[in-house]
């Protein structure tokens, strides 16, 4: 299954919420789209995001990416 869109992350968090980059496959460009803080921090989707980027230890590049059958990663 193919996505619509690619995101990726920045390396900086606005005070009010994440800043991501959504490249429109169709539109051929890339929009910044803002994810405010949830208002709960059980279900908030930015402080999840961070959690879980400090675990990897990734701090900027794309949000997903591909990993092939034998664990490895890689880009296009």
């Amino acid at each position: 299954m193919r996505s619509k869109g690619s995101l990726a992350i920045t390396p900086s968090l606005p005070a009010r919420g994440l800043l991501v980059s959504v490249y429109r496959r169709k539109l051929k460009r890339h929009d910044e789209v803002a994810v405010p803080y949830g208002s709960r921090p059980a279900t908030c989707p930015v402080r999840a995001l961070v959690a879980a980027l400090a675990a990897a230890s990734r701090t900027s590049g794309p949000l997903f990416v591909r990993i092939y059958r034998h664990g490895r990663q890689g880009r296009r």
